[in-house]
């Protein structure tokens, strides 16, 4: 993408100021966020040295893997996953959404920027754009997703404004059961860290 039209200030502050701690590793150049994994243990493992993380967002069923490998390379059980584990020591789907997180985190706005480049650029209005609530009109469930900053609570209020519904978040998607809702048009707040957004929905 080319990125040399953006200015590193303009994303100061976003993401829980990703862009200010990519910038201490980047060499000033801006879209670069450069991942710095520990050095790999010197200590020997059963089947070999660990390796340096080439792709620590990876994450698997390591039983499921090296029950596999064994069976197609006539090995023991757990020398495919113990083999697996060298360059991932600490794989996990925990540590894997984390580094996809941080990832999207940091190129999205930059996307958004580079394909609409005279449309929103502050917080609010950025946030407002990559939020999604679907689908709408709703059935059964409410599906919420905010690619840029992480959902910390959402309200539900009546069109008369009568707080329905309130549920604690702390992540960037959300699913919320609309069965004991009567039919009718509601105002969905959703809010972040910094600030909030309201969404109108209809619920059949």
């Amino acid at each position: 993408f080319p990125f040399s039209n953006i200015s590193n200030s303009g994303f100061s502050g976003f993401f829980n100021n990703i862009t200010d701690i990519a910038n201490l590793n980047n060499n000033s150049l801006e879209g670069l966020y450069v991942f710095k994994t520990p050095p790999p243990s010197n200590t020997a493992t059963p089947c070999g040295m660990p390796e340096e993380e080439g792709a620590p967002w990876d994450w698997w069923d390591n039983a499921t893997y090296d029950n596999q490998f064994s069976v197609i390379n006539s090995v023991p059980a757990g020398t495919g996953g113990c083999l697996a584990l060298l360059g991932n020591p600490n794989m996990s789907s925990l540590k894997g959404r984390t580094y996809i997180d941080t990832i999207q985190a940091y190129l999205n706005p930059r996307i958004y920027l580079t394909l609409f480049g005279n449309g929103p650029t502050n917080i609010y209005e950025v946030f407002n754009s990559s939020t999604e609530i679907f689908p709408n009109p709703v059935r059964k469930t409410i599906n919420i997703v905010s690619y840029l900053k992480k959902i910390d609570s959402i309200n539900i209020y009546s069109i008369n404004g009568q707080l329905i519904l309130y549920k604690e978040i702390n992540n960037h998607k959300a699913n919320i059961n609309t069965n004991k809702l009567p039919s009718g048009i509601y105002i969905v707040e959703i809010k972040s860290e910094e600030n909030s957004i309201n969404k109108k929905i209809l619920i059949e």
